[in-house]
């Protein structure tokens, strides 16, 4: 029981811990960036303020070329309705068809069983064909024999470093 409550003691103060530490760090995080952004906002501000500080030139005005000669409508124009007049269409010619002949009744179609069919031997289609021999297995390479360096490689280069020494 005591193993149980410690394990549980230690997982709380870990987390506690490192929630802790997160916290602080991201104060620090906030505060360095707040301190950033102050320092870009005075960057501008002085900026703007030393455009407005400098030289203007000084433009003369124009006169307006020409006015409009012709008045504006102050409000929009005013009408009166006028009544919707129904204005009745020519009554078109009625067609008379001749009367239709009565249709007779078709009798139902008989309905005759034809026999089951009798199961015929089938078709073959294709002919059987034989299974074809296996190929033979290929033969073994020959192992390449080992072409063993002469003696007097070995005392080459023995002697060569022998005297590099």
């Amino acid at each position: 029981m005591f193993k149980k409550s410690l394990v549980v003691a230690l997982l709380l103060s870990t987390i506690t811990g490192s929630y802790a530490s997160d916290e602080k760090e991201f104060k620090e995080w906030l505060k360095q960036y707040k301190k950033e952004f102050k320092t870009f906002v005075d960057e501008h501000d002085k900026e703007f303020a030393q455009f407005l500080k400098a030289n203007w030139v000084e433009t003369e005005v124009e006169p307006e070329v020409k006015r409009d000669s012709k008045p504006k409508v102050t409000a929009p124009p005013k009408t009166k309705p006028e009544p919707i007049v129904e204005v009745e269409a020519d009554p078109q010619p009625v067609v008379l068809l001749p009367p239709a002949k009565p249709v007779e009744p078709v009798p139902p179609p008989e309905i005759v069983k034809k026999p089951d069919p009798v199961p015929s031997e089938p078709e073959l289609v294709h002919k059987p064909t034989e299974p074809k021999p296996l190929p033979k297995p290929l033969p073994k390479p020959k192992p390449k024999p080992v072409v063993k360096p002469a003696p007097e490689q070995f005392v080459y280069v023995k002697k060569a470093k022998a005297g590099q020494q």
